[in-house]
C-alpha cells in the first residue's frame, strides 16, 4: 500500500488528441506543419453554413383561446400556456401515421408493447371466446360477430269493420187494434153479466 500511495500522478496532455467539429462530428487531428497547407481546404470545407432565419409563429392556445407568438415550439417551459398551463407544442403536431395490417398483427404479437393504438379484444356472445376487434366469425364456435340483430316480429293490422245501422220500424196498429178489440168484448161481457141482457 505505500508504494501505491508514493506513486505521483501521471502527467495529462494538456491537448486533446482529437478535435471535436460541431458541425462535422469527429474528425482527426492534423499534424502541426500541414496546418498551413490544408487551410485553405479545411476552410472551405468545414465552414459551418449560415443559420437559417428562424420565424416566430402565432399559436391559439385550445383551452383558453389565448394567441401566443414565439419562435418554433418546442417542450420547453416557455411553451405552455400562461393562463391555463395547456402545453402548446402538443398544437401543431401532426397525428401518427395509421400502420397497416401487418404492423398492427406485428404489434399485437410483441408482449406488453400495445403501440399508438390501443388493441382490444371482442367477446363472442355465444362462447365467450376472445375474438380480434373487427372480426366477423368467432374463432371457437364460428358464430357471426357481433350478434344478429333478431328479426322484429310485425305486428298484425286490425282492421275495424263499421257495420251500417238497420232501422227496423215497427208496426203498432195490430197491436192497438186487437187490444180495442178485447176491451170492448170484456166491456160487454160485463154489461151482460151484471144487467143481465
Amino acid at each position: 500500500m505505500s508504494d501505491l500511495t508514493a506513486q505521483t500522478p501521471v502527467a495529462t496532455d494538456p491537448e486533446p488528441t482529437v478535435e471535436l467539429d460541431p458541425g462535422r462530428g469527429v474528425s482527426p487531428r492534423t499534424a502541426p506543419g500541414k496546418e498551413a497547407d490544408m487551410g485553405d481546404t479545411t476552410a472551405a470545407t468545414d465552414a459551418p453554413a449560415p443559420a437559417s432565419p428562424v420565424e416566430e409563429i402565432e399559436v391559439e392556445c385550445p383551452g383558453c383561446g389565448l394567441a401566443i407568438v414565439g419562435l418554433a415550439p418546442r417542450p420547453t417551459a416557455a411553451w405552455f400556456c400562461p393562463r391555463c398551463d395547456y402545453p402548446l407544442f402538443w398544437v401543431n403536431r401532426a397525428p401518427p401515421p395509421e400502420p397497416d395490417a401487418q404492423q398492427k398483427r406485428a404489434r399485437r404479437r410483441l408482449p406488453g408493447t400495445a403501440g399508438a393504438t390501443v388493441v382490444g379484444a371482442e367477446n363472442c356472445w355465444h362462447c365467450g371466446e376472445m375474438n380480434d376487434p373487427g372480426g366477423h366469425t368467432c374463432l371457437r364456435c364460428a358464430a357471426t360477430l357481433p350478434k344478429p340483430i333478431p328479426p322484429v316480429a310485425e305486428i298484425p293490422v286490425v282492421r275495424v269493420v263499421r257495420r251500417e245501422r238497420t232501422v227496423v220500424r215497427t208496426v203498432a196498429w195490430p197491436y192497438v187494434t186487437a187490444a180495442a178489440l178485447a176491451g170492448a168484448s170484456a166491456a160487454l161481457a160485463a154489461a151482460n153479466w151484471i144487467y143481465g141482457v
